[in-house]
């Protein structure tokens, strides 16, 4: 399993009408994630009143929140203060030494801990759970925390968004089509989309043969190549274990 690596760029103090006119998935990520610390801030119930995310789908929610907490690391630290700073219970509840999510019942304890591989996924889990709780009042059952949402299936997902946004961007539209469509059937939970992306790693001209380099009619420099080469390779690792990881845990469930 790939280590979480949050720390690609920083954040600033969004500007709370301008991260509210923009759209409903960006109002998930922007909405939920904003820095409330600041003089003025919305209060938390607010803020998630005018994000007004959609939690029927927690795998869903979780793919959209992801990406954004990536990028903005320090956020999960933020969650963690206000977590630490909470004082009612029930409630949801984040540990980020565990990663850890759980539930706080009425008088203490836990609950329903969820034990995760990367802070990130575990605060974006949380986030789904707090939403839940503050606009709803609601606490998801059991058998919606154990549906077999597996952390790694989020993850995946990132990493192979990135990978498409790469292939993209370099103009490798055949690869690019091929796990666009894998990962369309990975969210929706079809586990075929985990066997025909690994079954792009085998064989003469396979994903795994693929070279980033203006010579490949890539739209990339000579300068460039080797760094995007690289990121690729990244990435292409990334993806073919979170996906062998994921199918042997399917294949292992009982029918």
């Amino acid at each position: 399993m790939p280590k979480c690596d949050t720390g690609l760029v920083s954040t600033e103090a969004i500007d709370p009408p301008t991260a509210f006119s923009l759209s409903h998935a960006e109002k998930a990520l922007v909405g939920l994630t904003y820095d409330g610390d600041q003089p003025g801030g919305y209060p938390i119930r607010d803020r998630f009143t005018m994000a007004d995310p959609d939690l029927s789908d927690q795998l869903s929610f979780i793919d959209a929140i992801e990406p954004y907490l990536r990028a903005h690391s320090e956020l999960c630290r933020k969650w963690q203060g206000y977590v630490s700073d909470k004082r009612s219970t029930p409630s949801p509840y984040m540990d980020l030494r565990g990663p850890i999510t759980a539930w706080m019942p009425k008088g203490g304890g836990r609950e329903s801990v969820q034990t995760f591989d990367c802070e990130v996924s575990a605060c974006a889990h949380f986030l789904w759970l707090e939403a839940n709780w503050v606009l709803h009042r609601r606490r998801p059952s059991p058998a919606e925390l154990d549906s077999g949402i597996d952390p790694r299936l989020g993850e995946l997902c990132v990493d192979l968004e990135m990978t498409i946004s790469l292939l993209r961007a370099v103009e490798e539209h055949h690869w690019a089509d091929w796990l666009s469509s894998d990962l369309a059937r990975i969210r929706s939970r079809d586990p075929y989309g985990l066997s025909h992306l690994l079954s792009a790693y085998g064989g003469m001209g396979s994903f795994l043969d693929l070279r980033l380099d203006p010579r490949n009619s890539h739209a990339i420099s000579e300068t460039g190549a080797q760094s995007l080469d690289d990121r690729l390779e990244r990435l292409r690792e990334s993806v073919s274990t979170l996906a062998r990881a994921l199918l042997n845990a399917h294949s292992s469930q009982p029918e």
